[in-house]
């Protein structure tokens, strides 16, 4: 490297070399120590493992062995390097960042780059901490968390690696040194991505014999030795690789020495020392503004292209006869207007005041102002121009390929929406196929279909004519670019080394004049100053020759563009105007489509479907047709007797565990249900609230007219086993069994009289110890005599037998009679033993009944007893309950003298429901079995009473 005079500069100066950093930059050494450290100690364990005769540190190793189980063996070596590395790439990070920060280094100028610049920071830290991680943990103790901490140191650096590229490759277009920096990006994209490459190797041979030696997985050993050490050679491979990861941020690094305040101002002092006279960077430029040499930042700015003017021979520029000066700060002076120039290729760029330094005039200049990055071409101006317009047309193509994809977009939405009207409709029959709302759907689905085909119409125009022709047109900018590039950069280059030649000429010249001024006698012939100078009149001609055909190039390539840029103009009209004339064409049809949907729809009246429908339809209801009547619902059934309620009426029950009373609207029912609601309004109280089955229930007495201080009477469950609350709906409640019993209350004695002797028809047993009534319908009775003869065929062998049985009787009659009026009391008898059969059940004895004497001996010790009948005597006993029932033991009653009891005709009125209920009278007073006709609850004696005999 050379300075102004041609000597050249010392070591310490020479910004190509790494001494120079080393004084004026030594932020470079960071990633240098960290990038060597690496190396020599990846190289240390290698030789080390293959100086201790290349040991397997464990039995299922492979003949290749990891880095991890050499530095795992050589425990303090490996945690020494890898903390030495960690911390000088983590400060290399830092470092970056700084210098950038203070304008050492590139700028970030905005905010996204300076994101990318902070990630870059953050997973550096991560992937330092892994790799100190990874070697304090060695892989024979912590074997897992070592290799997660070697995934995460890798990846770290990987994605700090992106990030750092992503900071490069987000610049500005603009920016000066981003073609510098990228090409270093690129290199350390390129490091980053075999190192990643090497990583997915490295793991997958490792994963398939988990990286030991022996047989696994159905591999031999010989084949998951030769895998496994696969698997260690590119562990090692990746780990010189990231040697040269540390190189790249070095390169970054570099351009810091050049751009320090003392580099600056050491250069000037040398330049000053060694050729003031030809000094064009050094401290003359500052001559008149001494002040600054205090001012180091001054310096860095004002001085930073010093190095880059020494070496450049092409130190001015003229436009015919006007010479230009390059001053210090790397700017062309023509006549107090400066043409700034970039040092981006070497360091930072420099923002610099202009200074005058030259006479010329403005107007005769040809280059006003240089704007190239790297070299003073006057062609660079017309090319960044027609570059702008490169990038203009490029947005234009982007803005209509846009336009293209929303126009196509909207066609495959309209399209699918026209296959979302189904025509015909498949309820066909209910529209009319002409003149109705069909024809108006299909003129929705054929319409929107005419739309989606105006849309993607357009956009074929706008990608087949409009794009194309865009692009060709920034092919032709492309084509003139380099036109430019070509005429007028040949010729700067020829008329850059003519000034190099006119330079030295010029240069001999002086030394020609003063050697005849010094020593005439020593002077040769080719060192004659009129020879010298006829050479110098004919290199001048020569530049001067070169500047009028750069001058005379340039002028005409200003009218080709001039030309070529109103062509630019044009051809972009020209697409503007196609896409405005298709777009209206479109537009237009568009709404002449929604407008005829429009008109349709309105055109079609209201009511024309309809009338329509009720003109087809025979199903429809005429509007005179009169309202139902309630009043007059009839249905089979109604009228059943099953159906009409025996007794309805207010009662009082009495709660179980209150011991209060509650009034409650309740009906008896034929069926011997005493249901409970809650209203008497049947249309409000449509299910009972409580029901109880009378004929497994026994009736309690009623209470006293003349003693007793309220008017109620008991009911309760048989004790025979027979449930009476389980069969009802209320039975899945918390009274279950035989022992629950019930209370009610009447508001007067007749009241409740009434009741009573309508409930005692359907109970199992009334009073005292009556006998059970039986109320299983014919079927279960044919069922438990069969095999027997009928009553009828015994009742004939009767009339042919003895005469006791009627004396016996005739005299029950009697006693019946005797004791009609009579309301007995009763008292719970003590519990017979029951003998329980095989099955668990009890096993009822009966006696056999006694004819003549024996009987009547029997009658009178027993009391009074109803005779049974035939069927009776000869069938079976139960010894089972039914399904659902409760077994008890059998109660046994004292003074037991109640016959069967009988149902009269009358009727008696029901004050609180209004029905009409049978009249049930005493047992001796009624008569049924010479009545002709029967009353509601005939067919229920029948089926539930016992046999009369008559």
């Amino acid at each position: 490297m050379k300075g102004a005079d041609g000597k050249h500069l010392p070591l310490w100066l020479n910004t190509r070399t790494l001494l120079s950093h080393f004084f004026f930059g030594p932020y470079i050494l960071l990633p240098l120590v960290a990038a060597f450290t690496w190396l020599g100690g990846i190289l240390a364990l290698l030789g080390l493992w293959i100086h201790a005769g290349k040991p397997r540190y464990k039995g299922d190793e492979a003949s290749v062995v990891f880095i991890s189980d050499v530095g795992a063996a050589h425990h303090t070596l490996f945690i020494v390097i890898c903390s030495v590395v960690a911390s000088f790439y983590t400060l290399s990070l830092l470092a970056e960042r700084w210098l950038r920060h203070v304008k050492r280094l590139p700028i970030n100028l905005r905010r996204r780059e300076r994101v990318f610049s902070i990630l870059t920071i953050f997973w550096g830290i991560i992937g330092s901490v892994g790799l100190v991680l990874l070697s304090v943990y060695d892989t024979f103790h912590h074997g897992r968390f070592h290799w997660s901490m070697t995934v995460v140191f890798v990846v770290s650096v990987a994605i700090s690696a992106i990030f750092q590229s992503c900071e490069i490759w987000s610049l500005h277009k603009g920016h000066p040194d981003k073609k510098s920096l990228k090409r270093n990006s690129i290199f350390k994209l390129i490091v980053v991505i075999a190192a990643i490459a090497g990583a997915v190797a490295f793991a997958a041979t490792y994963s398939i014999c988990r990286g030991d030696s022996t047989s696994t997985r159905g591999h031999s050993a010989s084949t998951c030795n030769r895998i496994t050490s696969v698997a260690a050679a590119l562990e090692w491979t990746v780990a010189f690789l990231l040697t040269f990861y540390f190189l790249t941020l070095a390169a970054d690094l570099w351009p810091a020495g050049k751009s320090s305040p003392r580099y600056m101002r050491r250069l000037a002092k040398w330049q000053e020392k060694h050729g003031e006279g030809h000094d064009f960077t050094g401290r003359k430029a500052f001559g008149l503004y001494p002040e600054r040499w205090q001012d180091g930042a001054q310096v860095m700015q004002e001085n930073s292209s010093t190095t880059m003017a020494t070496q450049d021979p092409r130190l001015s520029m003229v436009g015919g006869d006007a010479p230009m000066t390059l001053t210090g700060d790397s700017t062309l002076v023509t006549d107090g207007q400066t043409a700034t120039g970039n040092m981006s290729h070497y360091d930072t760029v420099s923002r610099t005041t202009s200074r005058a330094g030259s006479s010329v005039s403005r107007n005769q200049s040809l280059i006003k102002k240089n704007t190239a990055p790297h070299e003073l071409k006057p062609s660079d101006i017309l090319i960044e121009r027609f570059q702008a317009w490169k990038a203009i047309v490029k947005m234009l193509i982007s803005y209509f390929e846009g336009i293209a994809d929303i126009e196509a977009n909207t066609s495959k939405e309209l399209t699918k929406l026209g296959s979302v009207i189904q025509v015909p409709f498949r309820p066909g029959n209910q529209f009319l196929g002409e003149g109705g709302m069909q024809d108006v759907f299909y003129t929705i689905r054929d319409k929107t279909r005419l739309i989606a085909d105006a849309h993607a119409s357009l956009a074929r125009t706008i990608e087949s004519s409009i794009v194309q022709h865009l692009q060709k047109l920034r092919t032709e900018i492309k084509a003139h670019i380099k036109n430019v590039q070509n005429d007028t950069g040949k010729l700067a280059t020829s008329v850059a080394k003519e000034r190099e030649l006119s330079t030295r000429a010029i240069a001999d010249l002086a030394r020609a004049i003063g050697a005849v001024n010094n020593t005439p006698m020593q002077v040769h012939a080719k060192e004659d100053p009129f020879a010298v100078n006829q050479a110098v009149m004919k290199q001048l001609q020569r530049q001067v020759n070169e500047e009028n055909a750069l001058q005379k190039s340039i002028v005409i390539m200003q009218q080709n563009s001039a030309h070529f840029e109103e062509g630019i103009v044009r051809s972009i009209q020209s697409a503007w105007a196609t896409f405005d004339e298709w777009q209206n064409r479109m537009s237009a049809s568009v709404q002449e489509s929604w407008r005829m949907l429009g008109i349709n729809m309105a055109q079609l009246m209201p009511d024309r479907e309809w009338i329509s429908f009720a003109a087809r339809s025979d199903h429809l209801l005429d509007p005179e047709t009169p309202l139902r009547n309630p009043e007059l619902i009839d249905y089979p059934g109604k009228s059943d007797p099953s159906v009409i309620p025996v007794y309805t009426g207010m009662l009082e029950r009495k709660k179980r565990f209150t011991k209060s009373y509650k009034e409650g609207f309740y009906v008896l029912t034929p069926a011997g249900y005493l249901h409970e609601y809650a209203s008497s309004d049947p249309t409000t109280a449509t299910h009972p609230i409580w029901s109880l089955f009378l004929p497994a229930c026994t009736l309690g007495p009623p209470s006293s007219a003349t003693t007793a201080k309220s008017h109620k009477f008991h009911i309760e469950g048989r004790k025979d086993g027979t449930s009476a609350y389980g069969k009802t709906p209320g039975g899945r409640g918390l009274f279950r069994g035989s022992d629950t019993a019930f209370t009610f209350r009447a508001r007067s004695h007749e009241e409740m009289m009434e009741v009573w002797n309508v409930l005692r028809m359907l109970v199992a047993r009334y009073l005292v110890a009556s006998e059970q009534m039986e109320r299983d319908g014919p079927i279960l009775q044919a069922v438990r005599a069969v095999g027997y003869g009928s009553d009828e065929e015994e009742d004939e062998d009767e009339e042919e037998g003895s005469s006791v049985e009627e004396d016996e009787e005739d005299e029950e009659e009697e006693h019946d009679e005797a004791h009609a009026e009579e309301v007995p009391a009763y008292t719970h008898g003590g519990s017979a033993p029951v003998e329980v059969g095989p099955n668990g059940y009890a096993i009822e004895k009966k006696e056999k009944p006694l004819l003549g004497p024996e009987a009547g001996a029997t009658e009178g010790g027993a009391g009074v007893n109803r005779q049974l009948s035939r069927r009776e005597e000869k069938a079976p006993a139960r010894d089972e309950p039914t399904a659902g029932e409760v077994t008890s033991p059998v109660p046994v009653y004292e003074g037991a003298g109640v016959g069967a009891a009988e149902v009269g005709h009358g009727k008696t009125s029901n004050a609180a429901g209004g029905h009409s209920v049978p009249n049930v009278g005493p047992a001796a007073e009624l008569n049924t079995s010479t009545s002709d006709s029967k009353g509601i609850l005939s067919r229920f004696t029948e089926n539930f009473g016992s046999a009369k005999k008559e």
